[in-house]
């Protein structure tokens, strides 16, 4: 199950509204490595001793080459999540002929559980008995 929604994400000085895709179907959170410099105007994220190889939910195999940790910002929560960074997710796509603006951010079911957050058919995103949507 999918649901797009904006979310704050604050990482150290700055603070950022991203259009995030929560995907059932990831294992991870992750970002574009220029989403992350574009957004929060940094390039210190945390890379990796050795690439992972992950496959996203299109079928396409993408290297995990760092992360950063920062602030899921839900009201007055803050809660920290760790989001990787792969420099192989593109801005848009083209679907018979049409460009779609990809999110900014793919937030995975292990950062939903972590975090206790649902998805529901009918109510949408549920932070803790919460609705979002």
């Amino acid at each position: 199950m999918r649901a797009v929604q904006k979310v704050k994400i604050a990482y150290e000085d700055k603070e950022a509204e991203l259009v995030a895709l929560f995907d059932t179907g990831s294992n991870f959170t992750v970002m574009s490595i220029k989403k992350f410099k574009d957004f929060f105007e940094r390039e210190d994220w945390v890379p990796l001793r050795k690439p992972i190889t992950v496959v996203l939910i299109n079928g396409q195999k993408v290297f995990l080459k760092g992360y950063f940790v920062a602030d899921l910002v839900i009201g007055t929560l803050r809660v920290p999540v760790r989001i990787f960074l792969t420099d192989e997710i593109v801005d848009e796509v083209e679907v018979e002929g049409r460009k779609i603006r990809m999110p900014d951010i793919i937030i995975g079911s292990g950062t939903m559980d972590e975090l206790g957050i649902e998805l529901h058919p009918e109510k949408g995103i549920i932070f803790r008995g919460i609705f979002l949507l």
